[in-house]
């Protein structure tokens, strides 16, 4: 398993259908390639000793934070009566890591997804997941959301979009704030637009036409019409055009750029723009120094 920085990823296989115990049923018939179990018992002794081993790893290395990955959602759906069993496929795995979470010093992410229901939350509580009982047909512990117990704080589920809520979710990890784990969804729009930065760069009065630069060989242009529709402050960066002579810039990281021409005759001058969102788009000018 990766340990990077602070952190340290493993993922599990620990699919949702009750995590493959007693897939008897599918869509209400009887499941022909149901095995006995096979695909939940070697999988599942697997599945616990690895959490336990990323636990270790997280201690060992220090690290401020475990970041799981699993298809299932082992809360909402710890026990499902439709695919025919009578017990719980993540009962053992939850009990393994409710406890190990509690005596971690750092975060632990869970993502999944499974439901693809897009959120964000702290579900795991001393008493949920679990079975109402510890023998016989599990009925899962269903209260109020404020009757589930004390939270385990340093635990966040993060279930990702999908089917159809088609977006994405972007983790930041930040090991010198509060909370190392930082999500946000990025929302794609419901109808194709041109949407982005649009960069535009002018000469002196204005123009993008091919303009004269004489004496001092120092030419200004203005990017200050260059915008985005994502929103925030651009970023800029000033250049000389492929296939063109080299020229001198200074404040080439702003809307203003000053251009100091070295050799003499045509040159192309390009202004990239970068939004918040990472893309960027560039305009050009051609600039002749006699």
């Amino acid at each position: 398993m990766p340990v990077k920085a602070p952190v340290v990823f493993v993922t599990i296989h620990a699919p949702g259908s009750n995590n493959n115990l007693e897939y008897k049923l599918n869509q209400g018939a009887p499941n022909p390639f149901y095995d006995q179990d096979k695909e939940f018992l070697a999988p599942n002794a697997a599945n616990v000793a690895w959490l336990r081993q990323a636990f270790k790893t997280a201690k060992d290395t220090k690290s401020l934070g475990l970041k799981i990955f699993v298809q299932a959602t082992m809360f909402e759906a710890f026990s499902e009566e439709v695919v025919g069993p009578t017990r719980s496929g993540f009962e053992e795995f939850i009990s393994v890591l409710r406890p190990e979470t509690k005596a971690f010093a750092g975060e632990v992410v869970m993502v999944s997804g499974d439901s693809h229901y897009m959120r964000v939350d702290k579900p795991l509580t001393d008493l949920y997941p679990a079975c109402t009982a510890a023998t016989g047909p599990c009925k899962p512990f269903e209260p109020a959301l404020d009757a589930r117990g004390n939270r385990v704080l340093n635990f966040t589920r993060v279930e990702v979009p999908g089917s159809a809520d088609v977006h994405w979710a972007l983790c930041h990890i930040r090991p010198n704030e509060r909370n190392i784990f930082q999500f946000e969804f990025m929302i794609m729009p419901t109808v194709a637009a041109t949407t982005g930065p649009s960069a535009v760069v002018t000469q002196p009065g204005g123009t993008m036409a091919v303009t004269t630069v004489e004496s001092n060989g120092l030419l200004t242009l203005d990017g200050s019409q260059s915008s985005t529709t994502n929103g925030g402050d651009l970023s800029y960066f000033g250049s000389s055009a492929q296939g063109y002579p080299v020229a001198g810039i200074v404040r080439g990281d702003t809307a203003t750029p000053t251009i100091q021409f070295v050799s003499r005759g045509n040159c192309e001058v390009a202004l990239t723009v970068t939004d918040r969102t990472g893309a960027n788009s560039t305009s050009a000018v051609t600039v002749r120094y006699q």
